[in-house]
């Protein structure tokens, strides 16, 4: 048999591996010779056999077959679907040892993609709970012949629907909206579950309550899914701006207005730029239900409003706030804020990888990160909040 590190493996192949490390994402890294393998539902320290499943030029995924030697790491899965439903990555892994991946993913991306040395990275903020967190599920429904056939999430890597009987990330009460929702005789299609007590009011919108403060929030719209930890969010956000009362704010990407309902009582002037009209009309309403007169919103697209409404008008701002989707800024963003050029720029950030990118950009514009602050918003699964302070 030809030397480890010369051959080529094929798919299909069973061997055995101790994964090292696990990847953003979440699957497990071994090494065979030189090559790579991605191992799902694996952690550092297995010593694992497993199936090849593909192989390209320079890494290859894999299945696990079986576990010889368990990771110290190792947990207990709650849920009965996990490994066929798509939603979770992580519960086969101990809490507090997410924490500590998470925050090593962060870093890799600051490193490999951000190409920056000497992060400030603090430790990532944990969620006070770690099952039953979610406050919003978008579900999906499977119907034949008008009878619901199938509720749940989309399978791993594929649009099959795994059907669910509960899930163990979500809030109870949305357990038992799904358990409703298999008697009805509805179209399928995508629905939006909300956790208790989720008031419906007119314009199909909900209320949600963030510290001390109601919130609209359009129905099928985007809102913080983790009910435990979102105040440390906006905590963590209010303590990176550090507002004395006369500043001029952008909030951007701003939805309905979580971060401009807390900000805007800090600060002189604070202007919100959101894509989604009904999220700019529930902002606005939110901030005039507080007696917030000091904020203006604008709906459209975040380049274009940013170069008509401040840049050719040579309006400063003193802090640029952005929580951009996972695909972060985009070169037209990033380009329009260093033209800007804010003296302090805070960005939340729900994908590493994009984050490292965009932050690259704005340090060739002159910014340096003061403070990198992790919260894990989404135990269970890969995905991690991230929170940072940039100065010019």
């Amino acid at each position: 048999m030809p030397p480890l590190c010369h051959r080529t493996l094929k798919r299909g192949e069973e061997i055995e591996l101790t994964i090292d490390a696990v990847a953003f994402g979440g699957s497990g890294i071994g090494r065979y010779g030189k090559m790579v393998v991605f191992v799902p539902y694996t952690v550092d320290g297995d010593r694992v056999s497993v199936e090849i499943v593909d192989v390209k030029k320079r890494f290859a995924t894999a299945g696990v077959k079986s576990v010889h030697k368990p990771s110290p790491f190792r947990a207990t899965p709650r849920c009965v679907a996990y490994t066929r439903c798509g939603a979770c990555s992580y519960q086969h892994i101990a809490y507090g040892y997410q924490l500590i991946i998470k925050n090593r993913q962060v870093r890799d991306a600051l490193e490999r993609i951000g190409r920056f040395d000497n992060i400030p990275l603090k430790d990532t903020i944990p969620s006070p709970e770690h099952y039953g967190y979610r406050g919003k599920a978008d579900v999906h429904v499977a119907t034949e012949k008008g009878q619901v056939r199938a509720v749940g999430f989309a399978a791993r890597a594929t649009n099959h629907i795994v059907d669910l009987t509960r899930c163990e990330i979500v809030h109870e009460s949305i357990n038992e909206a799904l358990s409703l929702l298999r008697q009805e005789r509805s179209p399928g299609g995508r629905r939006s579950l909300w956790s208790a007590p989720a008031e419906e009011v007119p314009g199909s919108r909900i209320i949600r309550r963030v510290r001390d403060r109601e919130m609209l929030v359009p129905r099928d719209g985007f809102f913080q899914a983790n009910l435990y930890l979102t105040d440390a969010l906006v905590n963590v956000v209010e303590e990176f701006c550090n507002l004395s009362g006369s500043e001029t704010v952008l909030d951007g990407y701003c939805g309905a207005g979580l971060f401009s309902l807390f900000l805007a009582p800090r600060c002189g002037r604070l202007y919100g730029i959101e894509a989604e009209g009904d999220a700019v009309r529930c902002a606005e309403e939110n901030l005039n239900r507080a007696g917030i007169t000091t904020a203006v919103f604008y709906a459209g697209d975040m380049a274009r409003v940013l170069r008509e409404r401040f840049i050719r008008k040579n309006l400063s701002m003193d802090v640029a706030l952005v929580d951009p989707p996972r695909v972060g800024l985009g070169p037209d963003v990033l380009a329009a804020l260093g033209d800007l050029n804010p003296p302090k720029i805070v960005y939340v950030s729900c994908n590493p990888a994009t984050l490292g990118r965009d932050l690259r950009a704005l340090a060739d514009f002159g910014y340096g990160i003061r403070r990198v602050q992790p919260l894990d918003m989404f135990p269970q699964t890969s995905h991690i909040e991230t929170v940072v302070i940039l100065k010019r």
